[in-house]
């Protein structure tokens, strides 16, 4: 029986990244000659590479000290699946750039997959981007169904019905689409029925302006193209909201693409990550909800989420001792997979939530400021 989505894209991350941090020089295991590979290196240039360029890439790799995972969504696609990882990438000079990279992932003829599409951004350059590209695609005839060309006009019509009439939208899936959105409350909805997609984006009517920040196109499986958008849109309330959103694009029996999977997220409530926040003296800037909670009222405990089964209190206690001192039977596991953690001081506390997440082994484990019960 074949293994569950989610549970193939875990297996890859996992050797993915950690092969990257150890033995950079053999990535390109994970591709072919096939592959097709866009990434944007430091200098902000977007780069399409070969499968020699491939290797050379990664061996740049060697001033990364870290890759540290804030989401990971998987979506069942066409003989494969699509894998998109919002994450930071943490150099040895102790900066951190926030990254989007897309995969689609296409079966081996004995087993397993490999990296047919990769797309690679960093999300902190697109943040000085003030432009919509929307207002500056070519609208010249063309003959050739180049990546760049089909990835244009599809952005332009569909975020301009999305905005001026979502209730058409429905029209760019077929029953056949699989549909995976994270709204704003952060939960992640999947929509595989048509009838269901024309609800979803009924629902959608609080967006008054999508700016494009930036798409990337590639030639993928079956003569479809991959997609993937990164824009900001401004809601009702005038709150911008950054997004990253995810397309294959199928192509139609008389002609012209469809949408067949689509992965939407947010990246504002995604926070960067810095595992070694107590050794950072400087938090006089500007700090965090979570953080802010934390110093109203002086709190020592912090909730942590996502926990192995098989996770211990001495594991969890050396994992969070770099924080600060963790008192006398101070750490509690819950069976339901989450926990509770108490320091001495409130100032360890605080250092733990300006972290967010911290990894243990390959999983990320979720910190919050405990929330007391009046």
């Amino acid at each position: 029986m074949a293994d569950a989505p989610e549970v193939v894209a875990k297996a890859f991350q996992e050797q993915y990244y950690d092969l990257l941090l150890e033995s950079a020089k053999f990535v390109y295991r994970f591709y072919k000659d096939t592959s097709s590979v866009s990434w944007e290196g430091q200098d902000g240039v977007m780069r399409q590479t070969t499968m020699k360029g491939i290797f050379d890439y990664f061996l740049s790799f060697s001033d990364v000290e870290n890759f540290d995972i804030l989401s990971s969504d998987t979506q069942d696609s066409v003989a494969g699946l699509i894998v998109l990882v919002i994450g930071c990438m943490i150099f040895k000079n102790d900066k951190t750039r926030k990254f989007s990279q897309t995969f689609f992932l296409a079966p081996q003829e004995n087993g397993g997959y490999f990296v047919l599409n990769d797309i690679f951004r960093f999300l902190d350059d697109e943040e000085a981007k003030t432009s919509n590209l929307l207002q500056s695609i070519n609208h010249e005839p063309t003959l050739i169904s180049s990546p760049q060309v089909v990835a244009s006009a599809f952005v332009e019509k569909y975020y301009h019905h999305l905005r001026e009439s979502p209730e058409f939208v429905h029209e760019f899936y077929k029953d056949s689409s699989w549909v995976s959105w994270r709204g704003q409350e952060g939960v992640m909805s999947n929509v595989t029925t048509l009838k269901g997609i024309s609800d979803h984006f009924l629902s959608l009517s609080d967006a008054k302006k999508y700016d494009i920040l930036s798409y990337d196109a590639q030639h993928s499986f079956g003569n479809g193209f991959f997609l993937v958008v990164i824009g900001c849109v401004t809601l009702e309330n005038d709150k911008p909201k950054k997004f990253s959103q995810s397309f294959f694009l199928a192509p139609k029996e008389n002609g012209g693409y469809f949408a067949l999977n689509d992965v939407f997220i947010f990246l504002d409530d995604e926070k960067p990550l810095k595992i070694y926040a107590a050794e950072n003296s400087d938090t006089s800037a500007t700090e965090d909800s979570n953080l802010n909670r934390v110093n109203a009222f002086k709190e020592t405990t912090i909730f942590v989420g996502n926990l192995s089964s098989e996770i211990d209190v001495k594991e969890l206690t050396n994992a969070f001792k770099r924080f600060g001192t963790i008192k006398p039977n101070g750490v509690e596991i819950k069976k339901a997979r989450y926990g509770f953690i108490e320091f001495e001081s409130p100032t360890s506390a605080q250092a733990a939530v300006h972290a967010s997440s911290i990894r243990i082994g390959y999983r990320y484990i979720r910190i919050e400021a405990w929330k007391r019960k009046n």
